[in-house]
């Protein structure tokens, strides 16, 4: 047992002298800071092909994005590397850990069962390593670099789980900084951060402590609780309780939840570990597995740290106070997170670590943020699912172990050993999903921003880390579903209508190069669009540098075409239009309108005056959408008598079309106001969409919120029908019922009546929806074969295709419930048909909308074999 062994004090090991702390190779600027040096090293990297250049690659993927199996497994690989390459990249390997567990604190617990594996055959490389871990926290107690102190004391703690030192060892190294707590006229704030950061460690190493050494483990909580009740009435004597409601985030009565005061939050945290046996389960362990083999390894002795009295640097000076968004809020879709479980603190200190490390780096920052969950047990956070790999890592390592060596001197299995029998099981069981990682990083970032007296940082650095997420998202936007990218561009303009349209275009000028329907320039010139809706133009334009002119909107406006007083119709239509500005009556229109039919084209007359009567009231009611309704609702029986066959209403709809060419807005609104007064139908939109001239819009989003929105009205009608008839046939009955027997009786006449009518709209939606499937079929069928004649073997690398082809998939994901009513139809008149034919591309999308049938229909069969 450990206790046993005694305590290192006893074993006559020297103290370390002055001289041996110090690593230097760190400027001020970083030493200010308590950053490491591995930004350096990355700056001074080896030969791109040389050993040292491979085993850091090796060392710093090792973990990222892999699954608990894919890490053991590749724990072992890269254990067998360090084993046999070792002594010829002592120096190189030394620097690249002491990097690792500084630089990427998430993957400690990986690095120190690394190093365990290694110590079971080459304890000399323990014995370094420890070494190395004790002058850098050291040097960091030295220079008053406390995250730097805090990493250390978590890497001795994952070095102690795997058995390269013993777990006396550790509580020892907790009793040299504690000693710190004995000392006369003590600074709270020196006190404070020399508590915080041996409790913030505990947490990784405290089942090893409570099973060897469980009395040494309660001595030191003792000691640190008898410190919090001095604190206390410290707190009280000098009236400290002002200064923390000056740093709380929320003043007044009505503050959303308790503002705590952080050492204090994290005291009852570790109370409520210890009440729960220590046991953390999101953490991942992959040393347990090891047990076994660790268990035989030599362990190493650390000598003995001081507290200097005097330091600068990163000293905690103020208390901090807990910073919540997410809470009390009436939303089930937020998650409000357990402030006082451990878990809880853990989580968001390591992201406040990435923050921190990865201030100079906002690309590293964004990935290692978006990585996060793999680096806890499965099921931490909701929505992520961290037990399938992300990607091909275990490929990775792989393909690094290739180095220009000895032949056979990196093999996959223990040197001159047999490899450990392991169980790459989860044994982190039981573990429900109680973290939103996207709410804990949006709160650090804001606790952050708005911590007082002053931020860690300038502000812009936490604006700059969502502002790198965009970019991000920007130069992936070509490979994102075409529906993702559509919600990309329009969250974009809307976010920037908040932050009064600043942007750095400048950063995205490259992308003009590209075709004008890649996706990039398509996502510019959208974002441009819908910026226009949320402001006035030539404020938007005034924001936007002269080089994306060519991809700025058209200023919006009308396009009445008989103004030109050159125009052969011009004056008939002037006298029209002022009839109707006069709110001249029906009947005074119609008889202006057998006026002037005898100087129509015989062929022509019908088509003549709609053309003219539907631009001439567009054109009175284009000031708003008020104008426009009155001057629709006033003379909507004459618009109606116009537009009685589905060749009438495809030509109205053009009509309003090249009105508000220059208005896309405007159009949307009007076809669907058009649309809810019956003047129009949704098969003459659907028609007009796919129409030859309209084949050149297919990237603006315009079009496909037209063709939405007048789905959706089709599909609501259904709806609102069926709730009618539902309730009709079954009144509600958790309201009071007043009427009597005989007008309860269902009302045949009004039953027969909806029965029609939902026989009715039940036919126009699937009318709709097949023809649109339909267009959509022959559309792309037409292209394809264009593409075939061409020799173009990949279609989706024709940007239009790849636009039109990805609103296909998005239209038959959308409607898939109500395709799947009429799959037999759509099959047998769509597809079949064309036989053969039928290029698989298109014929995958029709798979597809089954396939969501088949999702949400299966059952799961329990095996009873």
């Amino acid at each position: 047992m450990d206790h046993e062994r005694g305590s290192r004090r006893d074993s006559g090991k020297k103290r370390y002298r002055d001289d041996d702390r110090r690593s230097g190779g760190r400027d001020r600027r970083n030493r200010d800071r308590g950053r490491s040096s591995y930004i350096e090293v990355q700056e001074q990297q080896p030969a791109e092909d040389s050993p040292e250049k491979r085993l850091t690659t090796l060392l710093i993927i090792l973990g990222d994005k892999m699954t608990p199996k894919e890490i053991t497994t590749n724990i072992d690989k890269v254990a067998s590397i360090l084993k046999s390459e070792y002594s010829k990249l002592e120096t190189h390997v030394l620097k690249t850990i002491k990097n690792c567990f500084m630089e990427l604190p998430m993957k400690s617990y990986i690095y120190g069962t690394l190093i365990g594996l290694v110590n079971v055959t080459r304890s000399d490389v323990g014995v370094k390593v420890v070494k190395m871990t004790s002058q850098t926290l050291q040097q960091c107690l030295n220079e008053g670099n406390w995250r730097g102190a805090k990493l250390s004391l978590k890497f001795f703690g994952e070095l102690t789980n795997a058995n390269v030192i013993s777990p006396r060892t550790m509580l020892d190294v907790y009793d040299d900084l504690l000693t710190a707590l004995d000392e006369q006229n003590l600074k709270m704030s020196r006190a404070d951060t020399i508590v915080y950061i041996v409790l913030a460690s505990l947490p990784y190493v405290a089942t090893r402590l409570r099973e060897r050494c469980p009395d040494v483990l309660e001595s030191m909580l003792a000691k640190i609780e008898r410190y919090f009740y001095a604190r206390e009435r410290t707190i009280l004597d000098i009236d400290g309780s002002v200064v923390r409601k000056s740093i709380q985030p929320y003043v007044g009565p009505n503050v959303p939840y308790e503002q705590q005061d952080m050492l204090e939050l994290l005291w009852t945290q570790i109370q409520n570990l210890k009440s729960n046996d220590w046991v953390c389960p999101n953490l991942l362990k992959p040393w347990s597995e090891y047990d076994g083999v660790l268990i035989t390894a030599d362990q190493h002795e650390v000598e003995k740290f001081v507290v200097p009295q005097e330091f600068g640097g990163m000293n905690n000076s103020l208390p901090t106070t807990s910073f919540r968004i997410f809470v009390g809020l009436d939303d089930e879709s937020i998650k409000e997170h357990d402030v006082s479980d451990i878990s809880y603190f853990i989580i968001n200190d390591v992201v406040d670590d990435i923050l921190d490390i990865m201030e100079v780096n906002r690309k590293d920052c964004a990935k290692y943020l978006k990585d996060l969950p793999y680096c806890f047990a499965p099921d931490t956070f909701i929505g992520k699912d961290t037990t399938v790999s992300a990607a091909k890592t275990d490929v990775k390592v792989e393909s690094e172990t290739k180095m220009e060596t000895e032949e056979d001197s990196f093999p996959n299995n223990w040197t001159n050993d047999n490899p450990p029998s392991v169980d790459t099981t989860n044994t982190n069981q039981n573990i429900t999903a109680n973290f939103q990682l996207e709410q804990i990083i949006v709160e650090s970032t804001f606790k952050n921003i708005f911590q007082l007296p002053q931020p860690k940082y300038k502000y812009i650095f936490y604006h700059s880390l969502l502002t790198e997420a965009i970019g991000i998202l920007f130069d992936r936007v070509d490979i994102m579903d075409v529906e993702c990218c559509y919600r990309f561009w329009n969250w974009f303009s809307h976010h920037l209508s908040n932050f009064s349209f600043i942007w750095n275009w400048k950063d995205w000028e490259s992308s003009l190069q590209f075709d004008p329907l890649h996706p990039k320039v398509c996502f510019l010139r959208e974002t441009f669009q819908k910026m226009v809706r949320y402001s006035y133009y030539e404020r938007i334009k005034s924001t936007i540098p002269d080089e994306f002119s060519s991809i700025f909107p058209i200023e919006p406006s009308t396009s009445f075409k008989y103004e030109d007083s050159t125009h052969p119709l011009h004056d008939l239509a002037e006298t029209l239009l002022g009839k109707i500005r006069k709110r001249a009556s029906n009947e005074d229109v119609q008889a202006y309108f057998k006026e002037i039919v005898t100087a129509l084209p015989p062929k022509e007359q019908d088509q003549t005056i709609r053309d003219i009567f539907v631009q001439c009231v567009l054109m009175q009611g284009c000031k708003s959408f008020s104008h426009v309704l009155n001057v629709i609702e006033r003379y909507l029986p004459i618009l109606q008598s116009l537009n009685e066959s589905p060749e009438d209403k495809l030509h109205t709809v053009k009509i309003v079309a090249e009105f508000w060419k220059r208005n896309t807005q405007f159009l949307g609104i009007l076809l669907d106001k058009l649309l809810n007064y019956r003047v129009i139908d949704a098969s003459s939109i659907i028609t007009w969409l796919f129409t030859k001239e309209m084949e050149t819009e297919v990237s603006k989003s315009y079009m496909w919120e037209i063709m939405k929105n007048t789905i959706n009205k089709v599909i609501s009608r259904v709806k609102q029908v069926q709730y009618k008839l539902d309730t009709l046939i079954n009144p509600r009955t958790d309201i009071i019922d007043i009427t009597s027997d005989v007008d309860k009786k269902v009302n045949s006449e009004e039953l027969r009546s909806l029965e029609n009518t939902l026989s009715n709209v039940t036919r126009e939606q699937k009318e709709v929806l097949l023809a649109l499937v339909n267009l959509f079929v022959g559309m792309l069928d037409e292209r394809l074969k264009e593409y075939i004649e061409q020799d173009i073997q990949d279609p989706m690398s024709q940007y239009w295709f790849w636009w039109a082809y990805g609103f296909f998939k998005e239209i038959g994901r959308c409607y898939q419930p109500q395709m799947s009513t009429f799959m037999v139809t759509l099959e047998t008149v769509i597809i079949d048909p064309l036989d053969t034919k039928t290029n698989p591309i298109i014929a995958n999308v029709i798979e597809m909308i089954k396939a969501f049938g088949r999702m949400k229909e299966a059952s799961v069969v329990e095996d009873l074999s």
